[in-house]
């Protein structure tokens, strides 16, 4: 894996954080007022963002299932550490 790849993935994992945020915030002050266009778009560019992700790290658990979006705090520290460990 190159330096470059690592990056990248580093860049992605920084949007997705990024977007998770949002999220968690939107998820605190959850009421009938909350934008559902804007809920909708980031889990459709956290879906986008993951599958990057993972094609650039690949994770040999999913080869023959459906690889899960990255949408929560907790699951993004897992692919963080990643890079740590």
């Amino acid at each position: 894996m190159t330096s470059e790849t690592i990056e990248k993935a580093r860049a992605i994992l920084a949007e997705i954080g990024n977007r998770v945020g949002d999220l968690e915030k939107q998820r605190q002050e959850a009421s009938i007022n909350a934008d559902h266009d804007k809920i909708k778009e980031d889990f459709d560019q956290l879906a986008e963002l993951s599958s990057q992700f993972y094609e650039l790290i690949p994770h040999s658990q999913f080869a023959f299932d459906a690889v899960p979006p990255i949408n929560d705090a907790n699951e993004l520290n897992k692919k963080v550490l990643i890079f740590i460990i």
